[in-house]
């Protein structure tokens, strides 16, 4: 597994340990929630820190959209605590879910990549073996993938690889 991929992993547990987080505090206090929640913003900072040495230029993608949901589930868990309800009323819970879920489409449907950088492996001239990384906002899985191209590339070439969109899938298609 690539280390790009880890973090966002990390980054992704960490965001679900801040929600595991504030509804433990029902049970162990607002001061567990205080200092869980310090525990756990340490880490994702330090973590996407990391990753900006592992994306490059892509660093300000990845960093507005995990702040972005970062802020969205502080604001969600004080705003769900401070209706001093029940959590287990599944209500507010559930909106807190949907507005993760439309956040996400939302701002993937505006930083979606066309294009991914691939690693020539092979090519013909008409076709190309490339392996391409993980890549969160390409939304193409990492692997060895063929793909047309109009020129020969030797073996080593980094590449841009155009990205077909399907409806849940996206697919290395083309070499551009």
């Amino acid at each position: 597994m690539e280390k790009k991929l880890k973090l966002v992993l990390v980054l992704l547990i960490l965001l679900c340990a801040l929600v595991a987080g504030g509804i433990l505090s029902e049970i162990f206090g607002n001061q567990y929630l205080i200092f869980h929640m310090a525990v756990c913003i340490i880490a994702f900072f330090t973590t996407l820190l990391l990753l900006k040495r592992e994306v490059g230029n892509d660093f300000s993608r990845y960093a507005i959209y995990f702040v972005l949901m970062l802020a969205l589930i502080i604001y969600a868990l004080f705003a769900v605590l401070s209706l001093k309800e029940n959590l287990m009323d599944f209500r507010p819970v559930l909106l807190v879910i949907m507005s993760l879920i439309a956040v996400n489409l939302i701002f993937r449907s505006f930083f979606a990549k066309s294009f991914v950088e691939g690693k020539v492996l092979l090519c013909d001239g008409e076709f190309a073996a490339v392996e391409v990384p993980f890549d969160l906002f390409a939304a193409v899985n990492p692997g060895k993938y063929v793909v047309k191209c109009e020129k020969n590339f030797r073996k080593g070439d980094v590449v841009k690889v155009k990205i077909r969109k399907g409806f849940f899938i996206r697919i290395p298609e083309k070499v551009i």
